[in-house]
C-alpha cells in the first residue's frame, strides 16, 4: 500500500495550518472584531447623548431668550401700569400673558403673547391672540381665541415653578416681602420683574437641564 504524503512547501516545511491553529485564529479574530464593534457602539452612544444634550441646552437658551425678548418689548395697555395682563387677573407661576406686537394674516398689530404650561404639566406652549383683551380659557384649549405652538413637548419639568415675580417695595396686603420671589404672587400692577426657570428632562437616569434668567418690565408705568 502506498501512503499519501502532504505536499511540502519550498524549503522542506509543511504548507497550511492545522485545524487547531485555524480555530484559535478564528476565535482571536472574533474577539478582536467584537471588541471593535463594542467600542464603536459605545462611541456612537456617547456621541448621540452628547448631541442630544447640546440640542436640549440650545433649545432651553433659545426658549428663555424668546420669552425675555417678548417681555422686554411688551407694551403697556392704555390705562394700565404694566404690560402684564394675566388671564383671570392674577399672576401665575405657570402662565404669563403680556401685551405685545403679534404677527397675523393682516401684518403686525397689537395683541397678546402667552407662555403657559399644559394641563398635564409636561409641555410649554406659546400662544398669541389679537383680541381686544386676553381671551379666557385653559392653556392649550382650542377655540378660545388663542393660537398655540409647542416650545417644549412632553419633557417639561417643574412647570409650577416656571415664573417668579419681583414686586414693588410696598407689598402690604398680599403677604410678600419687598422684592421677594418664589411663592409670592403679587397683583399684576405691583410686578417689577419676572424670573424664568425652565427645566427640561433628559433620558432616564439623567437630571433635568435647567436654564434661568430674569427680565424687568421696562414699559411699566410708575
Amino acid at each position: 500500500m502506498t501512503r499519501a504524503r502532504r505536499s511540502a512547501a519550498p524549503g522542506g516545511g509543511e504548507a497550511g495550518f492545522t485545524l487547531v491553529e485555524t480555530l484559535v485564529t478564528m476565535v482571536a479574530a472574533t474577539i478582536v472584531l467584537f471588541a471593535i464593534l463594542q467600542g464603536a457602539d459605545v462611541f456612537r452612544s456617547t456621541t448621540e447623548a452628547s448631541s442630544r444634550r447640546t440640542d436640549a441646552q440650545e433649545q432651553l437658551r433659545r426658549t428663555v431668550r424668546t420669552i425675555v425678548t417678548d417681555v422686554r418689548q411688551s407694551i403697556t395697555p392704555a390705562g394700565a401700569t404694566t404690560p402684564l395682563v394675566p388671564v383671570g387677573g392674577a399672576v401665575s407661576p405657570s402662565d404669563l400673558v403680556v401685551r405685545a406686537m403679534v404677527t397675523s394674516g393682516s401684518g403686525s398689530q397689537q395683541g397678546w403673547i402667552r407662555y403657559c404650561v399644559s394641563s398635564d404639566g409636561r409641555s410649554l406652549l406659546a400662544g398669541q391672540s389679537t383680541a381686544a383683551s386676553p381671551p379666557a380659557g385653559a392653556c392649550g384649549t382650542g377655540g378660545t381665541g388663542w393660537t398655540y405652538g409647542a416650545l417644549v413637548s412632553d419633557r417639561l419639568r417643574d412647570g409650577d415653578r416656571l415664573f417668579t415675580y419681583t414686586a414693588d417695595a410696598d407689598v402690604s396686603g398680599y403677604g410678600c416681602a419687598a422684592s421677594s420671589t418664589g411663592p409670592c404672587l403679587p397683583p399684576p400692577s405691583a410686578v417689577r420683574g419676572i424670573g424664568i426657570r425652565l427645566a427640561v428632562g433628559q433620558d432616564a437616569g439623567h437630571q433635568p437641564l435647567v436654564t434661568t434668567d430674569a427680565v424687568s418690565l421696562r414699559n411699566r408705568t410708575p
